[in-house]
């Protein structure tokens, strides 16, 4: 279970109690049964991280299934707007700079908290009917309020972690199931709606304007980069594992750089005996270069969760971050993470007890060079 400070558990529940205060006044009155609207506007709150995003993808097709004619609302931080904007199964994006979701300042500058207030006062103005938290999170919990929602589905414990809230700010709080995956986190979510937690099925990220690879070309995607500094991986084992690679027949390795990337990519490329395509762009270049590829590797990190969705087979490469929540579930992927001996895993990754024996250290690059060539099923050895 993810630690947190007590300081953050108490701030959470104290939090909850003034903002259930306001329930009467910030909720809206409605004489709809929101149980029996058969076209609602239903808003998936995830103001946090690329991935956590991502992750809401496996939603979508379950609840245009159950209410074909709703109107699907993601509300995420800005930095991530353009995540489904390909997906004409999103009927609007609505974004704000939440200071929460940065990994600098938590507290954030009055035109950023203004900008979040305008993205709860246009939310407001949708009239949701219902909204869902996958996180368990007292401020995705307190938009869902602010925009004053009907129906109010959300988790009471944050992600697996010791911060568990009284679900004072839902019309139907949920359980914390078990530790599981994500993607079965978000899923189980839908229960109240649907009566049943719908199976998983990927792809579930849609990117239409995307050609799907020439049948008999292979190319590798390389994400050197993540998010978390404990959780990347150093550039030497980058450089041997590129090198093996770039040794295979029939086979063009591309290394992808994201947005602040750039530099790392080309301090990487230094290290290689021959030269390597970077692509480097923003995150929807990034992503269109990913739906492309025959095998991906990378790290825990966004790029890798959209492969995983888009059922690209995936090498991925874990650490700090738990691995039973994130790993890729699309066919033929694998996941590296050697934590046995690892007591302070999982951990916050605010600082590494151990940096020159790190958890990122064990992955080895033979396994994931043999891992790569057995997922593209070349039948050849190294020289």
């Amino acid at each position: 279970m993810l630690q947190y400070s007590q300081r953050k558990v108490i701030a959470s529940r104290v939090l909850e109690r003034i903002l259930a205060l306001l329930k009467p006044v910030l909720l809206r009155t409605s004489s709809k049964d929101s149980h029996a609207i058969t076209s609602p506007t239903v808003v998936l709150v995830e103001p946090f991280q690329m991935g956590d995003v991502l992750s809401l993808a496996v939603m979508i097709a379950p609840l245009r299934e159950r209410f074909p004619g709703a109107k699907i609302v993601v509300w995420c931080h800005s930095r991530n707007a353009h995540l489904y904007q390909d997906d004409l199964r999103i009927h609007r994006i609505v974004h704000g700079p939440f200071p929460w979701s940065s990994r600098s300042s938590k507290r954030g500058t009055l035109s950023q908290w203004l900008t979040v207030l305008r993205s709860c006062r246009e939310m407001r103005a949708y009239r949701p009917d219902i909204a869902i938290d996958t996180r368990g999170d007292i401020r995705s919990q307190a938009l869902m309020l602010l925009a004053g929602c009907t129906q109010r589905i959300g988790y009471t414990t944050y992600v697996g972690s010791n911060i568990h809230l009284r679900g004072l700010l839902l019309s139907e709080p949920l359980d914390d199931p078990e530790v599981q995956h994500r993607y079965l986190r978000n899923l189980n979510a839908l229960k109240p709606l649907l009566g049943f937690m719908p199976e998983l099925h990927l792809p579930a990220l849609s990117r239409h304007r995307v050609q799907p690879p020439a049948k008999g070309e292979s190319t590798i995607v390389l994400h050197p980069g993540a998010g978390w500094v404990y959780r990347r991986w150093d550039e030497a084992r980058w450089a041997a594992l590129i090198g093996e690679l770039q040794q295979l027949p029939g086979v063009r390795t591309v290394l992808i750089a994201g947005p602040g990337e750039r530099e790392l990519c080309h301090q990487l490329s230094k290290r290689l005996d021959q030269p390597i395509e970077i692509v480097a762009t923003n995150f929807q270049g990034l992503l269109d270069t990913v739906a492309t590829a025959s095998l991906f590797i990378g790290l825990d990190s966004g790029p890798m969760h959209a492969a995983a969705l888009m059922n690209v087979p995936v090498l991925a490469l874990f650490g700090p971050g738990e691995s039973n929540v994130w790993r890729p579930l699309s066919e033929k992927s694998e996941t590296f993470h050697h934590i046995g001996d690892y007591p302070c895993h999982p951990c916050t990754q605010r600082a590494c007890v151990r940096p020159s024996d790190s958890c990122m250290t064990r992955i080895e690059v033979e396994e994931v060079f043999r891992a790569a060539v057995r997922v593209l099923g070349i039948e050849r050895a190294r020289a």
